[in-house]
């Protein structure tokens, strides 16, 4: 597939910034047991997927990262910090979505 805009890649790290906050005031509001390392592991993938969508406009790759990273926090963002996953998780899918979508058919001038 081509390539995203700057405008849309900014968007996306928008997005991954919005749910990395989130996770982030979770983590302030919440006492986790001793151990738990769902906060550590979710803000991880969050900023390492922030990290390789700065540096690409790439749209399938975009999509697989954003996929990958949908997978992994559903595995590892159980106990406290699962309703940042959650909201993490339904942006993750808007996005990919959008980025999957057909673009809009053109009007032809001829017409």
């Amino acid at each position: 597939m081509a390539d995203i805009s700057v405008q849309a890649q900014q968007r996306i790290l928008s997005a991954i910034r919005e749910r990395l906050q989130d996770v982030r005031t979770l983590r302030a509001s919440t006492r986790a047991k001793n151990g738990y390392m769902g906060f550590n592991l979710t803000e991880t993938t969050l900023s390492e997927l922030h990290d390789v969508v700065a540096k690409s406009l790439d749209r399938d790759q975009i999509v697989d990262w954003l996929k990958l990273s949908d997978g992994y926090i559903a595995l590892t963002g159980g106990g406290a910090v699962a309703p940042a996953v959650k909201r993490a998780r339904e942006a993750f899918k808007v996005m990919w979505e959008e980025l999957e979508a057909p673009p809009p058919a053109q009007l032809s001038a001829a017409g």
